[in-house]
């Protein structure tokens, strides 16, 4: 019997000060009142970014595209940007 697939649902989250403490946010607007009793300013529940493996936050590289002439200045050659955490 083939499996069923499951429908992603999305995993409601706390702020970011209760998933670092790592207990349960009830999620009040504008601040939880686990940060309000403690009286540590709320990150709130905004979309939070990871990095994927391999990425460094805020880190860029630099790279020199090789020439196709051999005797090319380095300063005449075009830079590009690379991203590690978006390949």
């Amino acid at each position: 019997m083939p499996r069923q697939k499951r429908r992603y649902v999305p995993k409601t989250k706390g702020c970011y000060e209760c998933s670092q403490r790592r207990i349960h946010c009830d999620r009040a607007q504008p601040r939880c009142g686990k940060c309000m009793s403690r009286g540590i300013p709320c990150s709130g529940l905004g979309v939070r970014y990871r990095f994927r493996d391999g990425a460094t936050k805020g880190k860029i590289v630099w790279q020199q595209e090789k020439s196709p002439h051999c005797g090319a200045r380095s300063d005449d050659l075009p830079q590009r940007q690379v991203l590690p955490f978006l390949s």
